[in-house]
């Protein structure tokens, strides 16, 4: 079985370097002041992060968007929409179900990341590539039509990304990334009788990524 699933992995490897030979790559004689690559910009999105976030408690419709800048760096922006993911609107059905109160979660999240590129024989966006990233992501649960009765979710990371983009039959673009970084969570809850809000640390520490983007380049 083990064998089996080497060869499988062996195969699906050599795989995606036959496809991801189109990705564009350096010419042999180069004008650096003339030359610029056919795609500059990726449109990304990761279709799994609609089930779950990095946040727990949320699923996010993620929008990336991606620039070179020069022939080896490039920078990346990006914005979220957070809300409850499956398994939080199981529990929290469950909790309307006893209590009657109906929970709800919006928030938000913001990143930035700059890429440089080290293959020597590509330019961005594509081949391997080491990046700065910072994260910022807020959600909010309260019970429905009580604005100020809440609990505050707080997700700020910065990171160090190791990468590999690479254009699959040259048409979408496919982004594998890991790396370390450190989180700062904490809690920020008020209910209607107090004036001032509640603060609780979360798991924080260094953190380690592992993530996969999908994107159209052009």
């Amino acid at each position: 079985m083990k064998i089996k699933l080497f060869i499988f992995i062996l195969l699906s490897f050599n795989y995606f370097l036959v496809f991801s030979q189109n990705n564009e790559r350096l010419p042999q004689s180069l004008d650096l002041n003339n030359f610029k690559q056919e795609k500059q910009h990726i449109l990304k999105t990761n279709p799994f992060a609609l089930l779950i976030s990095q946040n727990p408690l949320t699923a996010e419709f993620r929008v990336l968007y991606e620039r070179t800048n020069g022939l080896k760096q490039s920078y990346n922006i990006g914005a979220s929409y957070l809300y409850a993911n499956f398994i939080t609107r199981y529990f929290f059905n469950e909790f309307k179900d006893t209590t009657g109160i109906d929970l709800v979660v919006n928030g938000f999240r913001v990143q930035a990341g700059y890429k440089f590129y080290l293959s020597k024989d590509q330019y961005s966006p594509t081949g391997i590539y080491v990046s700065p990233h910072a994260s910022y992501s807020l959600a909010k649960i309260n019970p429905r039509g009580f604005i100020n009765d809440y609990l505050k979710v707080y997700y700020i990371n910065a990171n160090l990304l190791l990468g590999w983009q690479f254009f699959f039959l040259d048409k979408i673009a496919v982004d594998l990334f890991t790396g370390l970084g450190y989180r700062y969570n904490y809690i920020m809850s008020k209910d209607r009788f107090s004036t001032s809000e509640d603060f609780e640390l979360l798991n924080n520490g260094v953190k380690f990524s592992l993530g996969i983007n999908f994107g159209y380049p052009f």
